[in-house]
């Protein structure tokens, strides 16, 4: 299967190692072409219970969180699921002490052709997401999408256990020196 190189300028290629998935940014070259912006559809509807339509809009303000820190770096929400780079779907909750799950397809040339991430309405124990966590899991798994791993500093949006509800300045320097790394 042949699939179109997108993941923005920054670039992401993907290597199996011992059966999972490990990201790396790197630069792009005129060989490597990137497509900025990158689409994202945001699925508008669900019958998960609780979910309501606003779960889309702090969704959509989780991935604005990331547009402009670098310039390599450009998401939009469009309407047209066809034509997305990277699709979120709602679940009602996962079975794992997670609540939301980033992946990247990759293309026969090794970079990531496309993404989804799941977000969930309820918590494991049953409780409801609130629209500043959704927000905040957004911006967590589109943090993945990007190559970042967990931090340590548990008021990074990317620990393990999101209990921050925005981007840190280490977020942004994380992202910025992904962004800039060689490869």
């Amino acid at each position: 299967m042949t699939t179109r190189a997108w993941w923005f300028a920054v670039g992401i290629t993907m290597a199996a190692v011992a059966g999972a998935t490990a990201v790396r940014a790197h630069r792009t070259s005129a060989a490597q072409p990137a497509r900025l912006p990158a689409f994202v559809w945001i699925q508008p509807r669900s019958t998960v219970r609780d979910w309501t339509p606003a779960s889309v809009a702090a969704a959509e303000r989780g991935i604005a969180e990331w547009n402009g820190i670098d310039p390599s770096v450009s998401f939009v929400v469009t309407d047209d699921s066809a034509d997305a780079d990277v699709r979120v779907w709602w679940t009602d909750r996962f079975a794992d002490a997670m609540s939301g799950e980033s992946r990247l397809e990759q293309g026969d040339d090794g970079r990531a052709s496309s993404a989804t991430v799941t977000l969930a309405v309820h918590h494991r124990d049953g409780r409801m997401l609130d629209t500043g966590e959704v927000r905040a899991l957004t911006i967590h798994e589109f943090g993945h999408l990007l190559g970042l791993p967990h931090a340590a500093d548990p008021a990074s949006i990317m620990a393990p256990t999101v209990r921050v509800r925005t981007l840190s300045p280490r977020d942004s320097a994380a992202l910025r020196s992904r962004a800039t790394a060689e490869p």
